[in-house]
């Protein structure tokens, strides 16, 4: 299994977006020679929020094929923070970058590169060389991405709706650049779709709908595809949040799944994916995982 598997849907789709005569390994090489390196400081890792949104960005990255460098201190895991393995928050995003594709993609750095693209954790300083740069910042309900220079408050408390949105804001510069990259200097106009944005933000919510805490009870997942492990990667996160969940789900996990399934990792190949989303059960979130095709019979 090599990066073309792995990124395959992710090839797919970027064929919206170039030329019919850039190759599949264009498209590859493109991602895995973009290179990201997330910065943050002491007071931005320390919170539940801001391991969120940080999390949720490397994630992403490694998704992509894209190479990962981290510029941040070591700090404790706070918090439920699945798929990450192990209590210091470096160690285990290095590590998960060495579960996603077949070769490591992650590493600890001492200073940005000219080739980077530098995403900068809430207000964390930063001062350095890189291709392109943006602060990370969000409220509750709310993030984005803004110019580098603009100012932001640190990450706080531990609800993460903002941040997985202000991270998921901040994975597309990754992508499009990898795809401006691809078409390289082929005379086309580029779809308006991959340019470059400085700023952007989504909110979902005004920061004083709901805390987390709340007792959702009983609830089905029909599939364990994407969309419900993206659900759980944000659920499980929810403080005080309570709910007994079934995941119903016949199929078992393939290496064409890691681009896109946050919970996944390349490790947990051949398991059932039902199985995979209970692994991350905890006390209030109790997921349950049922093997099986979900038709009239088990409907029954």
């Amino acid at each position: 299994m090599t990066a073309a598997t792995t990124l395959a849907r992710t090839v797919l789709l970027t064929r919206d977006f170039v030329p019919d005569d850039v190759s599949d390994d264009e498209i590859v090489r493109a991602l895995t020679e973009t290179s990201v390196c997330l910065v943050a400081d002491a007071a931005n890792v320390a919170t539940a929020s801001g391991q969120t949104a940080l999390i949720t960005l490397a994630s992403h990255v490694l998704r992509m094929g894209c190479r990962l460098r981290l510029l941040m201190p070591k700090a404790a895991v706070v918090g439920d923070q699945p798929p990450l393995r192990g209590p210091e928050l470096r160690d285990a995003l290095v590590d998960l970058g060495a579960d996603i594709l077949e070769e490591p993609r992650a590493e600890v750095v001492a200073s940005t590169a000219q080739e980077d693209l530098v995403f900068v954790l809430g207000s964390s300083c930063w001062s350095g060389r890189g291709r392109a740069a943006w602060r990370i910042s969000g409220t509750r309900w709310a993030g984005g991405i803004s110019e580098v220079r603009q100012s932001s408050g640190p990450w706080l408390g531990s609800f993460p709706m903002g941040a997985a949105i202000a991270a998921t804001v901040a994975a597309a510069e990754p992508y499009k650049a990898a795809v401006r990259r691809a078409i390289g200097h082929r005379a086309i106009v580029a779809p308006e779709q991959i340019h470059l944005v400085q700023q952007a933000s989504v909110r979902l919510a005004e920061d004083d709908v709901c805390s987390g805490g709340v007792d959702i009870g009983l609830l089905d997942c029909i599939s364990a595809g994407a969309i419900v492990e993206a659900f759980l990667h944000a659920l499980l996160r929810v403080p005080d949040a309570r709910a007994h969940t079934r995941v119903i789900e016949p199929e078992t996990l393939e290496d064409g799944n890691l681009n896109r399934y946050p919970l996944a990792r390349r490790s947990d190949l051949g398991d059932g994916k039902a199985a995979l989303a209970a692994r991350y059960s905890t006390d209030r979130i109790e997921i349950e995982g049922v093997q099986t095709r979900f038709d009239d019979e088990a409907a029954r």
